[in-house]
């Protein structure tokens, strides 16, 4: 195995940046597949639904102490939990005949769907894992130095257990089993047990046998933790349908039907794509595929635009094809950049130009031929009842539109209103403050006047004294005159 030394660079857009950008890269470079390329799904998929008997896991889960439980679930996550999940291989026979290898998703009438890692490690809890660590695999692996560190053995001791398949070297369960029980109160034993899933209920290859490659990602995933699994697991699951009805049911699959965010999911960023691929490389225990998130953004709960889907389909490789090495270096390089986009509000809606770009691409999607069936399915109470849900889903969902836009438009007016009230309160403070200048300034020109009237009323005072004392002389002077004196 090998690793970069160098941390990620993480570069973090919001929709409407993101929208842009595809907008623009889908305009330059067009999408994956050439105008007028036919996409015909395969009219029969070998699909090995053959499983392990998980009954002697199971019951070394339940002789576990809860407390020994709870420890492997914070080191593990809640995997122990996939033992109870029931397989409808029915449902699987007809959901894989969807599958459309070019665009990397399922495509179920006018609906995109994919399985994506954030709505796995959210299910199953391994959320502890460093988000941006990638696991790639060395040209070499040295799987039987990795099993004896992890199991506390030597590679001796380990030799004698491995066994060969085929082209292929596995352990045993019968192995693992009895090594869990000697150490069914220690580490190791949990260790081996988280082990096992993986090998036996994740990545199955061999029946009753772990693959080695599984052990070398086991390696690299190690230790990592409401129980949404178990929820799941305790959920009413789908009424047992053959694969006819499965895939009848699947084909006039309609977009308000779908549940499209799980309900375990927490709003988190998501990774869209890698370095200057378009997408997201990812690579397992036995291979390496493209992954496009970004096709399926309503699982996320956010507006699905049109993607970016150019070269989408160029990556898939097995292990040990040529130039694999230079394949996984470039993956390597890819993952020291990566993209992420801050969701947006919660919404399953989609932009204008979305319904057009889909309806143009499924229009070039042939199905398989119905398959007559011993059994044929009556389509037309499913279709009556169909129907009536749709119309039914059809008014929840208008019914939940104009709520929105009710409580959009309510909020809209809250808003202005707010923004009135605080113009009217600003404008208030501001007259009140004039106001209050206009009083000081009228206390003080009253004051003023005051002032002035007293000065006037003392100056008219010494007026009328001058005018007396003027009377008086004028009066004393004529009686002088009469008396024959003069001044």
């Amino acid at each position: 195995m090998a690793s970069s030394s160098a941390g990620p660079l993480n570069i973090y857009k919001n929709d409407y940046e993101i929208e842009l950008q595809m907008r623009q890269i889908q305009q330059e470079k067009g999408d994956c597949l050439t105008q007028g390329h036919i996409s015909i799904l395969p009219e029969r998929v070998h699909l090995d639904l053959q499983q392990n008997d998980f009954t002697e896991m199971v019951g070394i889960w339940e002789q576990w102490r809860l407390a020994h439980r709870d420890n492997f679930q914070n080191k593990y996550g809640h995997i122990a939990w996939l033992l109870y999940v029931p397989v409808d291989d029915q449902m699987l026979r007809a959901i894989v005949q969807f599958w459309d290898p070019s665009y990397r998703c399922f495509v179920f009438n006018k609906v995109d769907m994919t399985p994506t890692i954030e709505e796995y490690s959210s299910l199953l809890r391994i959320d502890h894992m460093q988000p941006d660590k990638i696991y790639w695999r060395a040209q070499k692996t040295v799987h039987r130095r990795k099993l004896a560190k992890l199991l506390g053995m030597t590679t001796v001791e380990v030799d004698q257990h491995l066994k060969k398949k085929g082209d292929t070297e596995c352990l045993p369960w019968s192995f693992l089993n009895g090594y869990i029980k000697k150490h069914m109160e220690d580490e190791q034993g949990l260790l081996a047990f988280a082990m096992a899933i993986y090998g036996l209920v994740v990545f199955p290859k061999v029946l009753g046998h772990v693959e080695v490659s599984v052990i070398d990602f086991f390696d690299q995933l190690y230790l990592s933790a409401s129980c949404p699994i178990r929820e799941l697991c305790e959920s009413e699951w789908p009424d047992y349908k053959r694969k006819e009805e499965w895939v009848a049911r699947l084909r006039r699959l309609m977009s308000i039907e779908v549940t499209w965010r799980a309900p375990w999911m927490p709003r988190m960023q998501v990774m869209y794509k890698c370095g200057d691929k378009s997408w997201v490389p990812l690579m397992g225990p036995w291979g390496a595929i493209s992954y496009a998130p970004i096709m399926v953004r309503r699982q996320f709960g956010s507006e699905q635009f049109v993607p970016m889907t150019h070269q989408l389909d160029q990556l898939e490789f097995t292990y040990g094809e040529p130039e694999t090495l230079k394949k996984i270096e470039e993956i390597a390089q890819d993952w020291k950049k990566t993209c992420r986009v801050d969701q947006g509000r919660v919404t399953d809606e989609v932009t204008t130009g979305y319904h057009t770009w889909h309806d143009q691409r499924v229009k070039n999607v042939i199905h398989p031929p119905k398959n007559p069936s011993k059994h044929p399915v009556n389509p037309e109470p499913q279709d009556v009842l169909l129907e009536s849900e749709l119309t039914r889903k059809r008014l929840e969902k208008e019914m939940m539109n104009m709520k929105r836009r009710h409580e959009d438009e309510l909020e809209e007016v809250k808003k202005e209103t707010a923004r009135k009230v605080r113009v009217a309160l600003k404008e208030q403070d501001e007259w009140q403050s004039k106001f209050e200048e206009v009083s000081v300034a009228n206390s003080s020109l009253l004051a003023r006047i005051q002032e002035l009237q007293s000065a006037n009323n003392a100056l008219q005072h010494e007026d009328e004294l001058s005018e007396r004392l003027i009377n008086h002389l004028k009066m004393v002077r004529d009686q002088y005159d009469k008396v024959g004196f003069s001044f």
